[in-house]
């Protein structure tokens, strides 16, 4: 939830414009639950949210599910994400079901904070890896007038087995004419795997995270397109941040917007950021470069 970075959510909704971002499909917001759980050493969660310290001015922050909604609805994305509390995985039960439990009561709460807002919003599924838990949350935000529903708290430390088998089980317990959402995750294969099972959409940092290190998802069998790392500014370079044959899908995005993303991050998101180059096939090369950050994207990290 970059707010807690920029200020107040009218600024954030304000830096997300001035980005100049042109993807010209849906654009969905999370909540921040996610979020919130990446930092364990510096939250505490209540019955009125998720109180952390900012790693930026290290100021203490509620987020509830009324902020979250009002910060997603300044955004402007189409899809908005009610607040959940997620657990590791492997969780214990007792810890598990009172996740489930806050994230139903505060989907409520995210639904009413909603208000006229025209935007979609999805409810998100918790229960870690217990089948009863899973049918059970799915049971009560089923009854819920959600637009779409989310698997949450998976790719959180489950083997892929175990990820697969929850997917199958939760989605046959989601309704079957709203989206079903696979939260984080995943690579091509995993994609393939959770479509077969019945999901409709995905999200993941994955793409980026490899970008970072110099790789990328194409269209061409190898699991790797044509890549090389490319040195220069690409503040005022207009063109595609790469060609159309790549699974990124940033065609429509310019290198200059891509930069712009990069500015907005704290300096250790940008540390080990790579500039590169994927060009149609190997060893041809006809780079467009440009610099790839984790998340710069998607409006989730």
């Amino acid at each position: 939830m970059l707010p807690w970075k920029r200020g107040s959510a009218l600024e954030m909704a304000d830096a997300v414009t001035d980005t100049g971002i042109v993807w010209p499909r849906a654009v969905l917001t999370d909540s921040g639950g996610y979020q919130v759980f990446s930092l364990p050493s510096a939250r505490s969660i209540s019955e009125e949210g998720a109180t952390f310290r900012s790693y930026v001015d290290h100021r203490t922050v509620l987020l509830s599910p009324e902020s979250s909604i009002e910060t997603q609805v300044a955004i402007g994305g189409d899809v908005m994400m009610a607040f959940d509390h997620c657990v590791a995985s492997t969780a214990d039960l007792a810890t598990a079901r009172a996740a489930a439990d806050l994230t139903a009561r505060w989907a409520a709460r995210s639904l009413k904070a909603r208000g006229e807002s025209p935007q979609a919003l999805f409810g998100i599924v918790q229960g870690a890896l217990f089948p009863d838990l899973r049918r059970e949350c799915a049971a009560r935000l089923a009854e819920m007038p959600f637009d779409g529903y989310a698997i949450g708290g998976l790719a959180v430390g489950e083997s892929r087995a175990e990820r697969e088998d929850v997917c199958a089980l939760t989605t046959e317990h989601m309704p079957q004419d709203k989206p079903r959402y696979l939260m984080g995750v995943g690579t091509p294969l995993d994609i393939l795997e959770a479509v077969h099972r019945g999901v409709d959409m995905f999200d993941c940092i994955i793409p980026t995270q490899v970008a970072q290190r110099g790789g990328a998802f194409t269209s061409q069998r190898s699991a790797l397109g044509s890549i090389i790392q490319h040195r220069g500014p690409l503040g005022s370079r207009g063109g595609p941040a790469s060609r159309p044959q790549t699974f990124l899908r940033m065609r429509s995005n310019t290198a200059s917007w891509v930069s712009s993303c990069a500015s907005m991050m704290p300096a250790s998101a940008n540390r080990d950021i790579a500039r590169i180059a994927v060009s149609q096939r190997m060893p041809r090369w006809r780079p467009m470069s440009a610099r790839v950050i984790g998340s710069a994207t998607t409006v989730r990290e």
